[in-house]
């Protein structure tokens, strides 16, 4: 039996997006959700002929070329920041709705 509900949400993103796992129903009391933030889109990366692993933007030129790259990856994960808050306090809700947790606390 898994604890675990995986949920990946479709979101406004390019590169970056969140991964949420919540408990399921059935789940011992004080099973954790879990969030993190995933690989949309990559790509492979050689240099002088040795793989040196994903890469999340294209090779830049200019400083600014650059930026703007950073400034959307940034965007993003706040984006994906706002996602997890509201996927955590839902997880939340739920277990104090069930009895899960003190509503005192």
């Amino acid at each position: 039996m898994f604890v675990w509900r995986f949920e990946v949400f479709e979101m406004p993103t390019h590169t970056l997006q969140l991964l949420f796992v919540a408990p399921r129903k059935r789940a011992m009391p004080g099973t954790p959700s879990i969030a993190q933030v995933g690989l949309k889109t990559w790509a492979m990366q050689q240099y002088r002929g040795r793989e040196i692993g994903p890469v999340i933007t294209p090779q830049c030129v200019t400083i600014e070329e650059f930026s703007a790259h950073v400034k959307r990856l940034k965007a993003e994960l706040d984006t994906i920041h706002e996602q997890a808050k509201r996927r955590f306090a839902g997880a939340e809700t739920r277990r104090r709705s069930r009895g899960l947790i003190d509503p005192r606390a």
